[in-house]
């Protein structure tokens, strides 16, 4: 039995001197394992080095249950190093796999460039042959009088609105937040109002008017090229205000408001065009990926916002600084990072919708998530400026006079800026995630895996949750702190710097 401990004991060592040689080119294998025996905790080791003489040694005092013990203790390590090595391994196959999606993509775009004006003349060719000229014109032609039936009562919608909300929209400017918003959002109200009514009557007529096999072709023209650019317009109105300076909620003139307002909007305008054309080759017999033209428009559209950006440099600055006098340092080089962040935002995009691209998730980017992820995360210092506008105004008034309030109600403002902050921030993650159909299931199917797609969820939301309470507490001692020390008369300009007296301690 002994001889059978022995040639066991051996055949182990063997084995893990092989396999962690080859797992860590090296022979030094020595492992440490805990075997619970009759009660007693005895710890199994492997010598190091594995001379013959250790070996030995080892082997004449070791029982059958020890070296089933030690072999357990062993594979289990080996298993670990192998699992560990498989998930570096697949880390690294991922990061090699998507800079090879990203390369193949743009060498196929390249080499497919050539035939570009060619596949696009056979998608019109294919659009002439299945309509004709007299069918192409009856399309557009029917087209242009459902928008006209739908503008004429759009501007009859406006009207008796306007005439109904005539008392708040006809204010002079007001110090008040709560009236400038109400103007805004009112004005806004107004006009999405009207588009919907635009909406729905330019597609009903253009239903009744255009041959059921095309009406998909003339909505997404109509959608992509009217109505959401015109959403855009309106959303922008409300926040820049060209016309109305009294209530504009961003620090920038007259002339930089409208200058920014154009630009903007042709963002959308030609995000929309790209839209329409993509749609008009795969309803042609010209499959986007056939063509290559997506990549071609994907890459026109982010130099276009990369050119937008760099020209609205000093109006996004001083959007983000805001009117705020109280802005720190940090903040401030926040601020003037802004249009950077812009443009790494946008290469960051395009790069993963050309990994998307590589892996054929044609199902996915067909909602345009890359298109939404710009404007969300490229508008956060709006959001951010909001947020501080929105703070200024809902904080109590200073209690108190004298140092310590105004120290107090400056902490309380910016307490409840960072809440904001991270409030509005989990927001926006929770919209960008649902644009990309992120969730713990599809990080699972991409190889993560569920429990620690869930556990990275459960972590992010308990740090969230424990920094909002950290807030909440600041919030309530600063406060607490300051009253105190007010009905104390503490000047904190006057407390003693060196810590004698008590003065620092107290």
């Amino acid at each position: 039995m002994k001889i059978f401990h022995s040639l066991t004991l051996w055949a182990v060592l063997a084995l893990f001197a092989a396999v962690g040689s080859s797992l860590t080119g090296s022979n030094a294998v020595a492992q440490t394992a805990v075997q619970t025996i009759s009660g007693d905790e005895k710890h199994l080791a492997l010598p190091d080095p594995l001379t013959p003489e250790a070996i030995n040694a080892l082997v004449s005092r070791l029982s059958e249950t020890e070296v089933r013990a030690l072999l357990l203790a062993q594979l289990d390590a080996v298993a670990k190093k192998q699992q560990s090595a498989e998930k570096t391994g697949s880390v690294l196959e991922f990061a090699k796999t998507a800079t090879k999606s990203i390369v193949d993509s743009v060498v196929n775009a390249v080499k497919v460039s050539p035939l570009l004006w060619q596949y696009q003349k056979q998608s019109f060719a294919n659009f002439h042959a299945k309509l004709g000229w007299g069918g192409i014109g009856r399309i557009f032609g029917s087209l242009a009088l459902a928008m006209a039936a739908g503008f004429i009562v759009e501007q009859i919608i406006n009207y008796l609105v306007r005439r109904r909300f005539s008392n708040l929209l006809d204010i002079e400017r007001s110090d008040s937040l709560r009236d400038t918003l109400g103007f805004l959002f009112t004005r806004l109200a107004i006009e999405l109002l009207g588009l919907i009514a635009f909406f729905i009557v330019t597609r009903n007529t253009a239903t009744a008017l255009i041959p059921p096999e095309h009406i998909g072709f003339a909505e997404t023209l109509m959608f992509n090229l009217v109505v959401i650019p015109r959403i855009a317009l309106a959303w922008f109105r409300l926040i820049l205000a060209p016309e109305r300076p009294e209530f504009r909620l961003l620090n920038l003139d007259t002339p930089q408001s409208k200058q920014m307002l154009n630009h903007l909007v042709s963002i959308f305008v030609v995000m929309g065009l790209t839209v329409a054309i993509v749609a008009f080759g795969n309803s042609n017999g010209v499959p986007m990926g056939q063509s290559r033209l997506g990549f071609w428009l994907n890459l026109a559209v982010s130099g276009f916002i990369i050119y937008v950006v760099l020209k609205l440099r000093d109006q996004m600055i001083a959007v983000a600084l805001g009117d705020d006098p109280t802005i720190s340092p940090m903040e401030e080089k926040a601020a003037r990072f802004y249009p950077i962040f812009c443009v790494i935002v946008v290469v960051l995009t395009w790069l993963l919708t050309e990994i998307l691209v590589g892996f054929k998730q044609f199902e996915l980017l067909a909602t345009q998530p890359h298109y939404k992820t710009i404007t969300i995360l490229t508008s956060l210092p709006i959001f951010d400026v909001f947020i501080r506008r929105l703070v200024r105004f809902l904080t109590p008034p200073m209690t108190g006079k004298g140092a310590v309030a105004e120290r107090a109600y400056t902490l309380t403002k910016k307490s409840y800026i960072r809440i904001g902050r991270i409030l509005g921030m989990a927001i926006l993650i929770f919209i960008v995630a649902g644009f990309w159909n992120l969730n713990p299931r599809t990080i699972a199917e991409a190889g993560v895996g569920v429990q620690v797609a869930s556990r990275l969820i459960e972590i992010l939301i308990v740090l969230a949750m424990g920094y909002l309470l950290w807030e909440l507490v600041s919030l309530w001692a600063n406060r607490k702190l300051a009253a105190e020390q007010t009905a104390l008369g503490v000047d904190p300009s006057q407390e003693d710097q060196s810590g004698e007296g008590g003065g620092a301690g107290g």
